[in-house]
């Protein structure tokens, strides 16, 4: 999820070989942040990712992403739910397929429970069924109607809440609530992961703090 409080940093690309998927992007946060060896398998392997020298080796950076699809970051998202779906699909078109292809929705206010509005939330659902978390994407990202001054910021934002879908639709979400017994703990995984994600694309909102808290919060864990 992305605070009004910080930049709005959440990035997405195409042209990884399974781009985006933050699953495998943990593995790739835990290795930037020298994190525990079971850390790193553990996030590679409950995504089931494939093609990751494919992926490392054709990572671009969001502008590039922009461009690739024929949009102008500086250039208003003056964009319906609809086409906001559409134009995501074709910024980031791995990612989003990952995410299963969830809609979008404006919204003047996104709840949290500090009482600021988020920038953007990725909805989903978690029951407990056999005494396991079971965690289903909702399909609907929610994200701020400001957003639309900007197609950079916009896509920055959803690229990072496309992550965190990816994350509920592979299993991974689940797989580290399930192995610590705590969503807090797994929000922790999928935060690290899209701060993470930024950080290996270079993106230009990439926020080192962020990650840095989260990883620290991850490596303090038994």
């Amino acid at each position: 999820m992305r605070g009004v409080t910080l930049r709005r940093a959440g990035v997405g690309i195409h042209g990884w070989g399974m781009v985006g998927v933050s699953s495998f992007s943990g593995g790739i946060g835990a290795a930037i942040a020298g994190g525990r060896a079971e850390d790193i398998l553990f996030c590679v392997v409950s995504g089931a990712m494939v093609g990751v020298l494919n992926h490392l080796a054709n990572e671009i950076s969001l502008e590039r992403a922009l461009e690739n699809a024929g949009f102008k970051g500086n250039h208003t998202a003056n964009w319906t739910n609809e086409e906001i779906a559409t134009n995501m699909a074709k910024i980031f078109p791995d990612l989003y397929e990952a995410a299963n292809r969830p809609k979008f929705e404006l919204k003047d206010y996104i709840p949290t429970k500090s009482g600021v509005s988020a920038m953007g939330q990725a909805q989903k659902s978690i029951e407990i069924i056999g005494g396991k978390f079971v965690v289903t994407s909702k399909g609907l990202i929610y994200l701020h109607r400001s957003l639309t001054s900007s197609i950079r910021e916009m896509a920055s934002v959803a690229g990072h809440e496309l992550n965190h879908v990816a994350d509920y639709v592979s299993g991974a979400y689940a797989g580290w609530a399930n192995k610590y017994n705590s969503t807090k703990t797994a929000n922790w995984y999928s935060e690290r992961n899209a701060y993470g994600w930024e950080i290996s694309v270079d993106s230009p909102f990439k926020n080192q703090a962020k990650f840095d808290e989260y990883n620290n919060l991850i490596n303090g864990l038994k």
